[in-house]
């Protein structure tokens, strides 16, 4: 229920171990609400430079090993480092400061868009720090340009 952005205490009604129609009602107008400003380039709740996000919209990318690879963030996230993918290939493999410098392109290409890096905790998504997203951005180039190998050379990933 966390997930949705729901909170446990009071959202299930009395012995019958559901959420309340009441309850869910209310959580998807003011979830369409804030969705619909975050969509209009407004700030919702919480700032774009906050720590804390309530829940995550479509646009961010969510941090996990695989399980939120179908999360539209992070396809579409996928499909930005599939575009920066060859000019990694082509840097030069000694000098490291040249594949640094896409990372960050990558990393500032989205920050542009406004998209945020989030992390599951027990209290909700909190933005993920700088190091760890430029991890993630160069690990997502590494493994692109594995795949791009891959087929490459024919053996085509399953």
């Amino acid at each position: 229920m966390l997930t949705y952005g729901i909170q446990l205490p009071g959202c299930f009604c009395e012995g019958r171990g559901r959420v309340s129609p009441e309850i869910r009602v209310e959580y998807l107008r003011e979830r369409r609400r804030i969705d619909d400003l975050w969509n209009a380039k407004e700030q919702p709740l919480e700032s774009a430079t906050s720590k804390f996000a309530l829940y995550p919209n479509l646009r961010d990318v969510l941090m996990g090993r695989g399980k939120y690879r179908e999360w539209p963030g992070n396809q579409r996230f996928s499909k930005l480092v599939a575009l920066y993918a060859p000019r990694y290939v082509e840097a030069d493999s000694k000098d490291r400061i040249d594949k640094t410098v896409i990372a960050l392109e990558v990393i500032h290409h989205v920050e542009t868009e406004g998209i945020r890096f989030l992390e599951r905790t027990d209290e909700g998504w909190n933005v993920t720090d700088d190091g760890a997203i430029k991890d993630k951005v160069s690990h997502s180039l590494r493994a692109q340009v594995k795949h791009l190998s891959k087929t490459a050379s024919g053996r085509k990933m399953i």
